[in-house]
């Protein structure tokens, strides 16, 4: 459970990164090179490019499960669920190669896909509705980099100097105290940048709110539609259901009927026949 638990969340940090790069040159391509990328951005390859960022985001988390265990700690007197590297080599260069894969190649990209989409749309002139509409689409573009550099860029630098700490670069004791304590909530602050990224690309859009009021206006008729509906099939049954009642309590009553004059018939035969006699 130690090596699961650590692995599913290494998992989460880098598959979250790089789907979020993956969707900036998505994006990048689809507004830059709207004809180029037509034929290129289709549902096959989507699921292709998904699959091949589930795989790159398993190949980090690797060390995770070779060297995280459970072990007993002298200083503290516990055991905990640790990484236990086998020498200071391994943990910096797992170190730098965790900044490096989950910060500044996929910030590099991000900045840049961005940028081509401002630069783009700057050199494009003004759109359909104006500059404002302009300078909420540019709000949105840097404010979907800031978000990513403000998330993540505490964690990678808490974990590089954790590195350059085990170096023997950086000897203060309240620093290494310091990147020790703060380090779980920089990583909370990392994986909050999934969560921010929906609001920025969506309420932060420019019809948002025109989308939102016309899918309820949309929705409200057929649901009334549907509720009438309804309503109207109800009533129906339940006319047929009390139809079927009445008839089903006028049907005893003509058997009692046709019972007594049969049993007229049978009693007047009855005193012919002993009148005969």
């Amino acid at each position: 459970m130690c090596k699961v638990c650590g692995w599913l969340l290494s998992f989460n940090v880098y598959a979250s990164i790089f789907f979020i790069t993956c969707m900036s040159a998505d994006r990048c391509l689809a507004i830059v090179y709207p004809l180029r990328s037509q034929s290129q951005r289709n549902l096959r390859r989507a699921r292709a490019v998904s699959c091949a960022v589930w795989a790159a985001a398993a190949l980090p988390t690797i060390p995770t499960v070779v060297f995280r265990d459970v072990q007993y700690l002298e200083e503290l007197k516990v055991m905990a669920c640790v990484v236990h590297y086998p020498s200071t080599g391994w943990f910096v260069v797992l170190t730098l190669m965790k900044n490096t894969v989950g910060f500044l190649i996929p910030f590099a990209i991000i900045a840049t896909c961005y940028c081509s989409i401002g630069r783009h749309l700057l050199g494009a002139g003004p759109l359909d509705e104006g500059p404002a509409n302009l300078d909420r689409v540019l709000t949105m573009v840097v404010a979907v980099v800031l978000a990513f550099f403000i998330c993540w860029f505490p964690f990678h630098l808490l974990t590089f100097l954790s590195a350059l700490s085990a170096l023997g670069a950086l000897t203060a004791c309240w620093g290494k105290w310091t990147v020790d304590t703060v380090i779980p909530f920089a990583l909370c602050l990392g994986l909050c940048n999934s969560a921010v990224n929906p609001f920025l690309y969506c309420f932060v859009g420019n019809h948002f709110r025109e989308q939102l009021d016309g899918l309820v206006q949309a929705w409200l008729p057929r649901l009334s539609q549907k509720t009438d509906s309804i309503s109207s099939r109800l009533s129906s049954f339940s006319r047929k259901l009390s139809d079927l009642k009445d008839l089903g309590s006028q049907e005893p009553a003509g058997q009692h009927k046709g019972a007594s004059r049969s049993g007229s018939k049978s009693d007047l035969v009855l005193d012919s026949r002993v009148s005969c006699v």
